[in-house]
């Protein structure tokens, strides 16, 4: 009875790593027909209307396209070149990630929330929450002040409040209103600071001129008797 039992553990335990292999095997592999499905699917109508009606703009497809490249140039390599590419780029993908979004995008971001006080917008939040209101204010942290808001949370029924306060950093995005100008608000109008010339300084120096020498010309100095 012992000994079935550990063959039958043995057999369970050399499955599960043959399950583990093969679990890794298809992450390092690069399927050319499933990227290409992926491109297909980032184009098509429903794709495309879903991203405009969240976000204002076409859904970019151009880093599909790279992974559907990117898999046809592996399949004309080596299983040991094909997995080095594999990694190395995984690897790139993944510093991108780390890294997010860095400084000058965020203060754009923040500088163009700051112009919408008294619009009317939708904010969608990151855990599925809607918030329909209009902005009174928005602080350097990104966190937006509203007023009449009407506040839709996933698989619940709205509900309308006064005000709210959002959290900057739990905001995936914001819909804007079609009547909003774009053009005027997208102008960069930051104060600026003005470079120092070269020439701003000259004649402005404080310096010495002749040096006091002691018992120089029409200086003091001592005499004989």
């Amino acid at each position: 009875m012992t000994d079935n039992s550990s063959h039958e553990d043995k057999d369970a335990k050399a499955f599960f790593e043959e399950v583990e292999k093969e679990k890794k095997h298809d992450y390092e592999t690069c399927s050319a027909s499933q990227a290409f499905d992926a491109v297909f699917q980032c184009y098509t109508l429903g794709s495309q209307a879903i991203n405009y009606y969240r976000y204002g703009t076409k859904k970019d497809c151009s880093g599909k396209w790279e992974d559907f490249k990117f898999c046809l140039k592996t399949k004309t390599k080596s299983s040991e070149i094909a997995d080095a590419m594999l990694k190395e780029r995984q690897a790139a993908k993944d510093h991108l990630k780390k890294r997010g979004r860095n400084s000058e995008e965020v203060w754009e971001a923040r500088q163009f929330l700051m112009k919408l006080n008294n619009e009317t917008v939708s904010v969608e939040m990151k855990n599925g929450t809607v918030v329909h209101g209009t902005i009174t204010g928005v602080d350097m942290s990104m966190n937006t002040h509203l007023k009449t808001v009407k506040m839709t949370v996933k698989n619940r029924d709205p509900v309308s409040l006064d005000t709210l306060s959002i959290r900057g950093n739990t905001i995936r995005c914001v819909i804007l209103p079609d009547s909003l100008p774009l053009d005027t608000l997208l102008i960069d109008d930051s104060p600026k600071s003005k470079k120092k010339h070269d020439d701003d300084g000259h004649g402005r120096g404080r310096g010495r001129g002749m040096s006091r020498g002691r018992g120089g010309r029409g200086g003091r100095g001592r005499g004989g008797r």
